[in-house]
């Protein structure tokens, strides 16, 4: 994968860890006055994350990650994506944290693999499967969700939100497969989950479904040769008035901007979408 793939995954990973281990941030997870309110007295917050392995099979891990090979410089660089930690790292971080080191290798909904792709079969191979294990249920059956019929909101946690489902039949999979990956690709989009509750907010429920989204316009921007192959993704990551994804990323989850913009198809894009706005002031 490329460098700049590798910082953003980088950051997101970072934040599935910090979440698994009750923390935001690097200064919370090493700052004493942070977390004072809320933690036991006269320890650190990193000693409370230790406490979860204590007196288990993991505790010697946890201690060399914790104590012996850790710091804050470390951690925050990892959290604002300036570097990449080494596999060997991801690893040892997994047994930790179940299931870390696939996200990191693959990204949510195999975003990152689209991402670094070398070719438009390689990309359509790992959206696809990703895409229609989301409509999977656990009687095999597979539901596309459409519509967005209503939104459930309980007390102390965020909206979710009922959809129109309609159901896919083995028929319609086998019809997904074409021998022209860009048939087989155009095909996908009728199937793609709905995203409507992003154009009024940010919820967290649903950012799989958003995750899905950009990569499968992602693989337009990659290996089309269209005109507009900037169009969509750039509708989704840049158009203010639209889901603006990136600068939510930013506001919600602390991901920096930039570290999408390091990303040559995305920059791309970016800048294509600069330019359609100047000339489309200029009419």
């Amino acid at each position: 994968m490329s460098v700049e793939v590798n910082r953003l995954k980088a950051a997101f990973w970072c934040r599935l860890i910090f979440d698994a281990w009750g923390v935001s941030s690097p200064e919370e997870m090493f700052n004493y006055e942070s977390a004072r309110s809320a933690f036991t007295e006269n320890k650190y917050r990193i000693a409370e994350i230790f406490e979860l392995y204590k007196g288990s099979k993991k505790q010697d891990k946890a201690y060399d990650i914790l104590y012996e090979n850790n710091n804050i410089t470390k951690w925050s660089d990892y959290f604002l994506g300036k570097r990449s930690p080494s596999l060997k790292f991801v690893n040892e971080v997994d047994e930790l944290v179940a299931g870390s080191e696939f996200f990191f290798n693959y990204g949510a909904k195999s975003l990152f693999n689209v991402m670094s792709a070398k070719s438009p079969e390689e990309a359509l191979n790992s959206f696809k499967e990703e895409l229609i294990e989301c409509f999977e249920k656990p009687d095999d059956t597979h539901f596309i969700h459409k519509n967005v019929i209503g939104e459930i909101i309980y007390e102390n946690e965020p909206p979710s939100y009922e959809y129109e489902l309609v159901a896919m039949t083995e028929e319609d999979i086998e019809n997904l497969q074409s021998n022209n990956w860009l048939e087989e690709y155009r095909k996908l989009r009728a199937f793609l989950p709905n995203i409507d509750a992003f154009h009024n907010g940010f919820p967290k429920s649903e950012v799989n479904n958003l995750y899905i989204h950009i990569a499968y316009e992602a693989i337009s921007a990659k290996f089309l040769t269209d005109e507009n192959k900037y169009h969509n993704l750039a509708n989704i990551l840049f158009v203010r008035h639209s889901i603006n994804a990136i600068e939510n990323f930013e506001l919600e989850m602390g991901i920096p901007s930039s570290l999408w913009l390091d990303i040559p198809f995305i920059k791309e894009a970016f800048d294509w979408h600069s330019s359609y706005l100047i000339e489309a002031e200029k009419l």
